[in-house]
């Protein structure tokens, strides 16, 4: 089973008993590329136990050992948009029951199933969906109630698309598009409200960044978007196991 931490010793021993014929950090250095390479899929999880991260960090969120220092913690709405269009093409009901099932087995199928049924149409939306719950919206949800951090939310509907050569679909509010919104971008032009939406999320996260407060409160998720969207709910209940 893969585990996003493992400790050093599990990684050290990994090492030794890889294919390389190498006993040191200096072995592996010598290397060509190509065989470094064919080595990365064996160091899938970053090590814990080390002077840069002496604990799991699960574990030290959950008991309160890490910096409290001021956090802003946020997603787009739409974040798994773009990888759902990338690697899935469009997707009837069946096909959409049988990706959830080759991804989290029948019966955790059935229980996302009940949550967000298909609709019609292209239910690649839904996956969409039911994924940026599960990877983004829904752990970001949790670390800001385990560290106290300062929520928002990026819900602009109709952002500009950064990324060349996508195949029509909507994206919403996807995976990077508040990018344009904070930092110049080459190429990528804002409307006028847009505009007015950038200025104001460049003034918040200076503020921020000098003062440490963004201008709400702490249980508050603040939405940025060029027109009030509904709040939405994630499903986090499912999720959490």
């Amino acid at each position: 089973m893969h585990h996003t931490w493992v400790p050093r010793q599990q990684v050290e021993e990994t090492g030794r008993t890889a294919p390389h014929g190498c006993a040191d950090i200096a072995c592996l250095r010598g290397l060509p590329t190509a065989e470094v390479k064919k080595l990365t899929p064996l160091f899938p999880s970053p090590a814990y136990g080390t002077e840069a991260l002496p604990d799991n960090p699960i574990t030290a969120l959950r008991q309160g050992n890490f910096h409290k220092v001021p956090v802003l913690a946020g997603t787009t709405r739409d974040e798994l948009t773009v990888f759902v269009a990338m690697y899935y093409p469009p997707l009837d009901a069946p096909a959409y029951e049988q990706a959830l099932v080759e991804g989290f087995g029948a019966a955790k199928a059935q229980r996302i199933l009940a949550a967000y049924p298909p609709r019609g149409g292209d239910e690649r939306v839904r996956l969409s969906a039911a994924l940026t719950a599960m990877t983004s919206a829904c752990t970001t949800d949790e670390l800001r109630r385990q560290t106290r951090a300062f929520g928002y939310e990026f819900a602009e509907p109709n952002p500009p698309m950064i990324f060349p050569g996508m195949p029509a679909f909507d994206y919403g509010a996807y995976h990077g598009s508040e990018l344009p919104f904070l930092l110049r971008y080459g190429g990528v032009e804002l409307t006028g409200e847009q505009q007015r939406l950038s200025a104001e999320m460049v003034r918040v996260w200076s503020r921020f960044a000098a003062t440490g407060h963004p201008g709400w409160s702490r249980h508050e998720v603040r939405s940025f978007a060029t027109a009030p969207v509904a709040p939405i709910d994630h499903r986090c209940d499912l999720w959490s196991s």
